[in-house]
This record gives structure tokens, C-alpha cells and sequence, in this order.
């Protein structure tokens, strides 16, 4: 019996002797484990803080350029805007005779010619227009201006100095040779540069009034795919 107590004194000694650097090794194990997880995972992002006032959660104040862009929402068709094609829009008019509204809209008629330049008092440089089709001189029974589209001329503007240069341009301004109203090369003549143009799918209702040459700001809804491409 003193043997087999002396035998289980002996390992009970070494279990202790060998426990001690089995829990060292073991911990540092755990540690080299945690330490290469942590720096695999992205570092994590800051959160909100928030205050809470009445028992309501409040986060912070945001800056005066986020609530700007979040209250107003996308910007609307303003003058000096660049912001394209909007569903909700209040423009001036600009009145337009027929033939050449449809041509200003589809590509073939570059230029609007005027006898006056576009920057004159600056009401008419980089600002979007709702173009009013007018009838014109020939206007036939039942025919009525309306709103066919919309349009921005560029800043700068082309004036004519000679009937040469008048003539150069006629597959840009459309304006016949010979015609009501062709320029004789005498007085002023400009012209205006398109910059943008939209055409709408179905005519919108005129400005009332829509005066001679442009109207006052009006606003229209334009139905969604109201837009030709």
C-alpha cells in the first residue's frame, strides 16, 4: 500500500509539473489565433452617433449640402441648368412659326435667326425655353400654338456681316433664298447657336398669354415617355 501511495504522490506531481506549460501553451495558441482573425476582418465603420431628446432618438444634424441635395431632390429645369430631360419643368416660352419649330427640335435647323443677339440684356443665353410652335402668317382655321418640345441655344452667337456669309449658312438657319423671310444683307442679323433640343411625343398646352416673342415662366408636366429620343 506505501508503494502504490508513494506511485500516485509521483504522478500527481508531474501531472502539476507538466499542466503548468500545457495552459501557457495553450493560451499563447488562443492569442496568435485572435490576433491573425482580427487582422483578416476589414476594419469596421464609425457609427452615427446619436442623442436622444423627449425620449426620441435623434441622429445629428447633416451638413447644409445634404440636406440640400436630399430636400430639393434632383435639380429642376432652371435657367442656367444643365440638368436634362425632366418630367416637371417651369420655363419660359420662346415662340417658334412653323415650319422651322419642328426643324429646331429634330436636328435639321442649327440655327434661329433673330435681329437681335442672344445676349442681349442676358435673357436668352444658356437658359431652357419651352418651345411654342406658332401657325404663323398662314395660319389655316383651327390651328393654335402649342408646346412641341424645348430648347437651349449656347452663349455664343454667329452675326452676319455679309449676304455671303448669309447664303453659306442657309442649310444651318433654313431660311430660303427669296423668301418672306430672307435677309437682304442690309440691317442686323444674328444667330443663335442650338445648344440642346427635346422634342415632346404629344403637344403640350400654349402659355397663356404666350406673347409675341417669349412668355412668361409657365410649368408642365410631361407624361412618363413623353420625350422622343
Amino acid at each position: 500500500p506505501l508503494c502504490r501511495a508513494y506511485d500516485l504522490l509521483w504522478i500527481r506531481l508531474w501531472i502539476r509539473l507538466l499542466d503548468r506549460p500545457l495552459i501557457l501553451i495553450m493560451t499563447s495558441l488562443r492569442l496568435a489565433i485572435k490576433a491573425s482573425l482580427e487582422q483578416s476582418q476589414p476594419p469596421a465603420l464609425p457609427q452615427q452617433t446619436t442623442t436622444r431628446k423627449r425620449g426620441k432618438a435623434a441622429s445629428s444634424p447633416p451638413s447644409k449640402k445634404s440636406k440640400k441635395a436630399t430636400a430639393a431632390g434632383p435639380p429642376s429645369w432652371t435657367r442656367g441648368d444643365v440638368q436634362l430631360r425632366p418630367t416637371r419643368a417651369t420655363l419660359r416660352g420662346l415662340n417658334v412659326q412653323r415650319p422651322w419649330a419642328p426643324m429646331l427640335l429634330d436636328g435639321s435647323k442649327v440655327i434661329e435667326t433673330r435681329t437681335y443677339d442672344i445676349d442681349k440684356q442676358k435673357c436668352f443665353a444658356n437658359e431652357w425655353f419651352w418651345v411654342v410652335e406658332t401657325p404663323g402668317k398662314k395660319r389655316q382655321r383651327g390651328q393654335r400654338a402649342h408646346i412641341t418640345g424645348c430648347i437651349k441655344f449656347s452663349s455664343k452667337s454667329v452675326r452676319y456681316t455679309s449676304l455671303a456669309q448669309w447664303r453659306a449658312d442657309e442649310d444651318k438657319h433654313r431660311i430660303p433664298a427669296g423668301s418672306e423671310y430672307d435677309w437682304n444683307g442690309r440691317g442686323t442679323m444674328y444667330g443663335w447657336r442650338v445648344e440642346r433640343a427635346y422634342a415632346l411625343r404629344s403637344p403640350l398646352p400654349r402659355p397663356d398669354p404666350k406673347g409675341v416673342i417669349n412668355s412668361k415662366p409657365v410649368t408642365r408636366t410631361v407624361p412618363r415617355g413623353g420625350w422622343l429620343p
